[in-house]
């Protein structure tokens, strides 16, 4: 359903649309008119008219409040939205190893999920916190992910190049247990959880791929 800041946007947007072509045509002799009509039928939507109009709807959805915040974290999010891809492609088994994945923003108090799969969309900030803090504790206590708690395996995210962490997930109630890979680059964590099927190693080369890349990229 549209909201009442959409639809004003929708109002204004037409009414300037009405009085930008008025405005042209009233200019014009009979003859220009039919040859801007011709012109208009060709272009279907490239004239100088409908990018003015184009450009005052990006204005109003960049520059007025809540479409920047809305526009600014789609576009950030399908910023991230590739590498989750990646990491859902084939290995070399050509087998696809991972079944959920999620990329999480680490700076201090900003702690977030940046983009997911709908399994782990439901991992929450103190999570983020413990994965890119203080990991001392997760060999006796283990660690939640998305509220599935996660036994330790091997704590390698201070290793270089690894920087990842394996995790093994407590049995679901048909007896199944999942490999978990936490990769760290300098801004964020790459998650990703296995098929029932998967390695720790096919999980931890995936993982090691995109963190390599964010990390030589500084990011």
């Amino acid at each position: 359903m549209m909201s009442q800041g959409h639809s004003c946007v929708l109002v204004y947007f037409l009414v300037f649309t009405s009085q930008v072509r008025e405005g042209e045509r009233g200019r014009l002799s009979e003859r220009e008119r039919e040859r801007e009509r011709e012109r208009d039928r060709k272009q279907a939507g490239s004239g100088p008219t409908y990018k003015r109009c184009l450009v005052f709807l990006l204005s109003a959805f960049l520059f007025c409040p809540p479409f920047a915040s809305d526009l600014r974290l789609y576009l950030h999010r399908m910023s991230w939205q590739s590498y989750i891809d990646s990491l859902k492609t084939a290995d070399q088994s050509g087998l696809v190893p991972v079944n959920e994945a999620a990329i999480c923003g680490i700076a201090p108090g900003q702690e977030s999920v940046w983009v997911s799969t709908p399994g782990l969309s439901s991992i929450t900030a103190e999570e983020i916190k413990k994965l890119s803090g203080d990991r001392s504790g997760f060999g006796q206590h283990g660690v939640y992910i998305g509220g599935q708690r996660c036994r330790l395996i091997r704590d390698q995210m201070d290793t270089d190049p690894i920087f990842a962490l394996d995790l093994k997930t407590a049995a679901d109630a048909d007896g199944n247990a999942y490999g978990i890979c936490v990769g760290k680059s300098k801004t964020a964590v790459v998650i990703v959880k296995g098929t029932k099927d998967a390695s720790g190693g096919q999980l931890s080369s995936k993982v090691f791929t995109v963190v390599s890349h964010l990390r030589k990229s500084n990011m």
